[in-house]
């Protein structure tokens, strides 16, 4: 006897997931063929959700399971080939964009390092000489140039202080990264400046899933509140999770989605069309997936701007530190050419 209580549309997808075989067999076999260094975390996820024994239950209420939910429903009845491309198209895009990351920061700190090198060696060297001279001839010294022979002095007299310093230098950038990494979602989320990340590539590939995953829902049946519920959790974007947990509420108070809600306008204008756009003002599957298609298409030709800012910046510091040094250097001996013309 079936259970009176659990969503009709829980059936739907525990049938899908019975025939995910074919799907299996494929995912293993196109996981075979690249190297197990350079795979996507995403294809790696997809197999071993594949090779478990997953529930429906488990399928929706995790958001990382739940972005798999448009590949499990279209691809394991048929074996649909042109979900499998798209799942690997945007595994790899997404992989690709990781490793672009790390590779725009690596340049940077290398030019970093040899600029600290080189403020060492003339800070070991060339600082001391002028050190002297300045002391011998009693120069009152700006303060630029009192810091940077402080720096000199604590590198001469002091190196375990000075590298200590700069681990601990190191150490609170990485610890702002972290920090940075973990607030995000929060800001993002944020309603006074998360309208401001809302068209970063992060914000449109999670769209895109949302898009993807309601469409796959509302196919086989799924009430539109728990469909965007759902979607929600799939887009693995807090901010696009909790707008779509209140649109839900308010569709569910309702009885109906409202797109000039204060909530719908969370969403894109796009998406809110595609909620009323079928003839009886019920959302329109087909015009879904072909957003969910234009977002993921938008974000693999998206250039990722903050990771090539990072070489500029930092060739813009190392100028600046050079700058520095001559200027503090410098600024002396000019007060001691004009004190011994005059």
């Amino acid at each position: 006897m079936r259970d009176n209580a659990r969503p009709e549309f829980y059936d739907r997808i525990d049938e899908a997931l019975e025939n995910r075989g074919q799907l299996a067999t494929a995912m293993e076999a196109i996981a075979s063929e690249i190297n197990p260094q350079n795979r996507p975390r995403e294809i790696t996820q997809l197999l071993t959700l594949l090779r478990s024994s997953i529930q429906a239950e488990q399928m929706v209420q995790d958001g990382v399971n739940a972005a798999f939910l448009p590949l499990i429903l279209r691809g394991c009845p048929r074996g649909d080939a042109l979900d499998l491309n798209q799942i690997v198209g945007d595994a790899t895009f997404a992989e690709e964009a990781r490793k672009s990351r790390w590779r725009g920061i690596v340049y940077p700190l290398f030019v970093i390092a040899i600029a600290l090198l080189i403020f060492v060696l003339l800070a070991v060297t060339v600082l001391p000489t002028f050190q002297k001279m300045f002391s011998e001839f009693e120069l009152k010294l700006p303060f630029a140039t009192r810091i940077l022979l402080r720096f000199s002095n604590l590198i001469c007299d002091g190196p375990v202080s000075f590298c200590l310093l700069l681990l601990g230098v190191g150490l609170a950038g990485l610890g702002l990264r972290k920090l940075i990494t973990l607030i995000y979602p929060y800001l993002e989320a944020g309603g006074s400046i998360g309208p401001f990340f809302s068209g970063n590539t992060n914000s449109v590939r999670a769209m895109g899933r949302f898009a993807s995953t309601l469409a796959e829902l509302l196919c086989i049946g799924t009430p539109l509140d728990q469909a965007i519920s759902i979607a929600g959790r799939a887009s693995q974007n807090l901010r696009i999770k909790m707008a779509s947990d209140h649109m839900a509420v308010d569709i569910g108070t309702t009885g109906k989605f409202q797109a000039d809600s204060i909530v719908a306008h969370n969403f894109p204008l796009l998406v809110r069309r595609a909620l009323e756009a079928a003839p009886n003002g019920t959302p329109s599957i087909p015009l879904l997936r072909q957003i969910s298609t234009l977002y993921l298409e938008r974000v693999r030709h998206r250039f990722d701007w903050a990771a090539g800012l990072f070489a500029p910046l930092a060739i813009v510091g190392v100028g600046l530190l050079v700058a520095f040094i001559v200027v503090s250097l410098f600024m002396p001996l000019i007060s001691l050419i004009t004190s011994l013309s005059g």
